[in-house]
Formats: structure tokens, sequence, C-alpha cells
């Protein structure tokens, strides 16, 4: 459990000039955002060609997993918020060459944004953030997997096997398609190209 963090810097209130003066503390708003780490968690999409070859090196088990077609409209569409979620946020990383810091004043701003060497990915993520227990004014981050419910058939719209997978995989795959979605199309992986 972990305590909910509400002051990021002093402030006092100058009468005369009917003004609030706010005094930053570089030190709180560091411990903010370790807080956001401890209460977010993220999920991760491309939003290139099923057939490109350095995502299927890298992430689909050098050509033998499973990639799930969708779009972003879909994923926001098939998601359930739980209870104890505060919010979901879904956007474009932006990709910098890490010569200019991060914003880091909105808590989820650093979930966005990764290095110019993955820029290839074009990647979206959905973040979501924890929500707090008003009694105690904790969040319960003791897992590290957080479960959203989501509408299989309003996410998927078509599953791409990877050419390098074996036919016991594609049987499995076959039928948790078919038992969870329906009649979603399964296609093989083509080259990037063909």
């Amino acid at each position: 459990m972990t305590n909910l963090y509400h002051d990021l810097g002093g402030h006092s209130i100058d009468a005369e000039t009917r003004t609030i003066k706010f005094e930053r503390d570089p030190a709180q708003e560091y411990q903010q955002q370790e807080l956001a780490r401890t209460i977010s968690y993220v999920h991760c999409w491309f939003t290139g060609d099923s057939a490109n070859e350095a995502m299927w090196q890298e992430y689909g088990d050098d050509c033998g997993g499973v990639c799930i077609e969708s779009s972003s409209h879909s994923l926001l569409r098939s998601v359930s918020q739980p209870a104890n979620v505060a919010q979901m946020t879904c956007g474009e990383i932006t990709y910098s060459d890490g010569s200019q810091p991060i914003a880091t004043a909105i808590g989820y701003t650093p979930f966005f944004h990764k290095h110019e060497r993955y820029a290839n990915e074009r990647e979206i993520r959905l973040v979501a953030e924890l929500a707090y227990d008003p009694d105690t004014l904790q969040f319960d981050n003791t897992s590290e997997r957080l479960a959203i419910p989501v509408d299989l058939p309003k996410l998927i719209h078509r599953v791409v096997l990877g050419r390098g997978g074996d036919r016991d995989t594609e049987i499995e795959i076959t039928g948790l398609v078919a038992e969870f979605t329906g009649n979603t199309q399964i296609v093989r992986q083509t080259q990037q190209g063909s």
C-alpha cells in the first residue's frame, strides 16, 4: 500500500497584491513522479504493418508468436474501467534523442515518451492509474499486474500467426480465437513487402 501524496510545494498569499505565490519543491515533485510509477500500469501496441519484420524479430518470438490487429478506437471501445482505476489514458508515443528533459509536471507524460531509436515502432499505449481509497488515502499497488476487463470481439480485428510458429500453437490459438471472439480472421505472417 502506498499513501497518497498531495503537496508539490509551498505557497503563500500576498494580501496586498491579491496573489498566491507558489514555491516549487523539486524533491516533492520527484517523489510524486516516483509515486506515479508505482500506481500506473502500461499496455503497449504498435501502429505499423503486421508484416513488419523488425517487430516480429524483437517482440514476436522471432516470428513464432502472435500479432493481434486492432485500432486505437477499438481498443478504447473494448476496455472497461474497473473501480480500482482512477483513469485510463490512451495516446501516441513521442520520440526524441534524449537531449531535452521530459516534461514531468503531468504524472503520465513520461509513460508516453521513448528514445528516438524506437521510433520505427510507432507505438501507442494505454496507461491505467490506480484510484486511491478515500478512507485511508492509500493505493493498493501491491500487484505487479492489473486486470482490465476487455470485450475481445470488439478489440480484435484479425489475428496474425508468425510464420515460425508450430502447428500446436496454431491449433491452440485457433481454438482460443473461436471460443472468445467467434469468427475473427486468422492469417499467417507474410514477408514484408510481399
